[in-house]
C-alpha cells in the first residue's frame, strides 16, 4: 500500500510539472506562445499523467480488495515486488498508447494557432488540424473509452466485493453481539419469581392509572 501511495504522489508531481512551469512563465512574462514541438510534448505528458493516475487508482482499488476480502493471503499476494510490477506494467502500457497517439498527432498539418486552454492537449491539436483524419480521432476516442471503461469496471467490482464483505461481517457481528445482550432478559422472564414480580408490578401500575 505504501508503495502505491508513493507512486500516486510521484504521479501527482509529474502531472503538475506538465503544465505548471509553462503557466508560471506565461503569467510572469505575459507570453502566451508555445512552439508546436513543445505543445506536442506537453500533450504527451498531460495524457500520460491521466492514464497513469487512472491506472494507479485501479491498482489501489485492487490492493484494497485483497486486503479486505483476502486478509490472510494479502501479505503473500501483494508484495512490494508485485506492486512494482503492476506499476511498471501500467506505465509501459500507458507509454505505448500515448506514444502512438503522439506519432499520429505530429503528422497532422495545422491551419490554426490559437488554443482555448492554458495547456496543450491532443483534442486541441485535432481541432486545429487542416485535414479531417478519422483514424487519429477514432484511435484516441476508442482507446481512451475502452481504457476508462475497463479501469472503472475494475474499480467498481473491487469496491462492490468490499461492500458485500463488510455487510456480511456486520451481519455476523450482529449475530454475535445481540444474543448475549438478550439472554439475561430471556432467561430472566423465564424465571418464575421474576415473572410474578413483573406481573404484580404491572397490575399495580394499571390499577393506579385507572383509579387516579
Amino acid at each position: 500500500m505504501y508503495t502505491l501511495i508513493a507512486n500516486l504522489m510521484l504521479t501527482g508531481i509529474f502531472g503538475v510539472s506538465c503544465f505548471l512551469p509553462k503557466l508560471i512563465l506565461d503569467l510572469f512574462f505575459s507570453s502566451k506562445v508555445i512552439s508546436r514541438a513543445a505543445c506536442l510534448i506537453q500533450s504527451f505528458c498531460v495524457t500520460l499523467f491521466a492514464y497513469c493516475e487512472i491506472s494507479t487508482f485501479t491498482i489501489m482499488a485492487y490492493d484494497t480488495y485483497l486486503a479486505v476480502c483476502h486478509p490472510l493471503r494479502y501479505a503473500a499476494i501483494m508484495t512490494n515486488r508485485t506492486a512494482l510490477r503492476l506499476i511498471a506494467g501500467s506505465l509501459i502500457f500507458s507509454l505505448v498508447i500515448v506514444a502512438l497517439l503522439l506519432f499520429l498527432s505530429a503528422r497532422l498539418p495545422l491551419c490554426g494557432s490559437h488554443i482555448n486552454n492554458f495547456f496543450c492537449d491532443y483534442m486541441s491539436i485535432f481541432i486545429l488540424s487542416c485535414v479531417s483524419n478519422p483514424l487519429t480521432k477514432l484511435y484516441g476516442t476508442i482507446v481512451f473509452t475502452a481504457y476508462l471503461t475497463g479501469t472503472m469496471m475494475t474499480i467498481a467490482y473491487s469496491y462492490l466485493r468490499i461492500l458485500l464483505v463488510c455487510l456480511k461481517v456486520s451481519r455476523n457481528a450482529a449475530g454475535l453481539v445481540f444474543p448475549p445482550l438478550l439472554n439475561p432478559l430471556i432467561y430472566g422472564i423465564r424465571t418464575k419469581a421474576l415473572r410474578v414480580r413483573v406481573i404484580s408490578h404491572l397490575q399495580k401500575t394499571i390499577v393506579k392509572i385507572l383509579i387516579g
